[in-house]
């Protein structure tokens, strides 16, 4: 009888997640690989952000998104029992001012089911802004709490609170994100300020062009820390746009934001940022989400080019070197008028990423592959800690 054969990347990478989802303590170990980029990684985060800016200009196309809007969660004042309201609102006025984006706020109370609120306009949300070219941004400031399998529950009070209201405060997540989010058409970015936030996250493998990210204020099985992550992320935030007021490029990433807070706490209390996803090979992970002013208001969709006839074309050119910021912005600047030349138009064009040659040919199963060698060995690490407790706790019963 024939067998069909599973491609190795797909076959380790289901392998994984069924490790995962068995072993809910790896998740903490896999979040250190996820979360810490290599100082090459930044170094071509900075070029990433130069060619794009640089391409965009020479297309006159928007640097960032056509429009980013940005719904912010929280509790009414009785309920609101970290009593978050004042730094969410400096956090409003900062989007609005600063970054132009178009907010709305969503206070949850318990005179109606919570859940239904959340629900309902979680899919306005989408409804109403979810298109191509934009960025959906959904803020949450108060309690949070888990279950196995990687459901969060938020809620406004800790759980031995007395009722206020006809319903209890808490409402999951994961089934207001199942019928909006997930099926939106922009980029989405996810801020939580809550206990066990990274807990949400089960990456299945995709090849889905657009990118939905997490940026959690807590590690997985982790509390917030006691110094509050809101008024740190409104820090960098302002940071960010004051430091880019005299440089060439505008705008930032969502790893720039994220190792900017990480350098303001200290090491028990880092954010995790998360590819909610889950593009775990690097020929697949969508572009990670860029933040900027908007500052574009005449570019509507209907002035962007028509890609319905559209076609990829992939490149790949070997270096004799690492190319510098100002050179690859020459680039892209050039590059439009190069293809012009020979008869071809290019409607757009993005960094597609910079790795060291391999003169021994591709190597992306052994890439994918170095990452979890780690996590199985914390893992050994991890179960032998445990059985050396259970062997304890067997003596002490008998």
């Amino acid at each position: 009888m024939s067998q069909t054969l599973q491609d190795p990347e797909v076959a380790l990478a289901d392998f994984v997640m069924a490790v995962l989802d068995d072993d809910p303590a790896l998740e903490s170990v896999a979040a250190d690989t996820e979360t810490s980029p290599t100082g090459d990684d930044r170094d071509d985060t900075t070029l990433e952000l130069c060619f794009n800016e640089a391409g965009n200009s020479a297309l006159n196309l928007p640097n960032g998104y056509l429009e980013v809007f940005v719904l912010i969660v929280s509790w009414t004042k009785e309920l609101d029992h970290l009593m978050v309201e004042d730094e969410l609102s400096q956090l409003e006025d900062l989007f609005e001012s600063r970054f132009k984006f178009k907010t709305k706020r969503l206070r949850l109370h318990t005179e109606k089911d919570p859940q239904l609120q959340l629900n309902i306009e979680m899919a306005r949300f989408v409804y109403e802004y979810g298109g191509p070219g934009n960025l959906l941004i959904v803020y949450y400031g108060g309690h949070g709490s888990c279950k196995p399998g990687g459901q969060l529950f938020l809620s406004g009070r800790t759980r031995n609170d007395t009722k206020i209201g006809k319903h209890e405060d808490l409402v999951s997540w994961n089934k207001a994100e199942a019928s909006s989010l997930l099926d939106a058409q922009a980029d989405v970015l996810v801020v939580f300020d809550c206990c066990y936030a990274s807990d949400i996250q089960r990456r299945t493998p995709t090849s889905c062009p657009r990118s939905y990210e997490v940026l959690a204020a807590s590690g997985p099985g982790k509390t917030t820390p006691k110094h509050g992550f809101t008024p740190v992320f409104i820090e960098a935030l302002t940071e960010m746009l004051e430091q880019r007021k005299d440089e060439q490029r505008i705008s930032f990433n969502t790893r720039q934001l994220w190792q900017t807070i990480s350098s303001k706490r200290s090491e028990d209390e880092q954010p995790f940022l998360w590819d909610r996803l889950g593009h775990l090979d690097h020929r697949y992970r969508s572009r990670l989400i860029t933040l900027s002013p908007v500052d574009k208001p005449e570019i509507t969709p209907m002035s962007l080019p028509d890609l319905s006839d559209a076609v990829n074309l992939t490149l790949h050119f070997t270096l004799n070197g690492k190319p510098t910021s100002d050179q690859v912005r020459d680039l892209a600047r050039k590059l439009p008028r190069s293809f012009k030349k020979v008869g071809m138009r290019i409607s757009r064009f993005r960094w597609g990423g910079l790795r060291r040659f391999n003169q021994n040919g591709p190597a992306s199963l052994r890439h994918l592959v170095r990452p979890f060698m780690r996590v199985t060995r914390s893992l050994k690490e991890i179960r032998a800690k445990r059985l050396a407790t259970n062997g304890v706790r067997s003596q002490t019963s008998n």
